[in-house]
């Protein structure tokens, strides 16, 4: 996942009490390799910035 076009070296803070589950941000980082996917384990859908 080194390099792999994602931009690094940024902090994002998300509102604690929204609660957006960590599978999320998998399946926002599965779509990012091209793998077409909407959904992982418990996620809502992907995480977005």
């Amino acid at each position: 996942m080194a390099g792999g076009g994602y931009k690094h070296g940024s902090y994002i803070a998300y509102d604690g009490k929204g609660n957006t589950p960590r599978c999320n941000l998998f399946v926002r980082m599965l779509q990012g390799m091209d793998i077409e996917t909407d959904a992982f384990a418990t996620s809502s859908g992907a995480l977005s910035w």
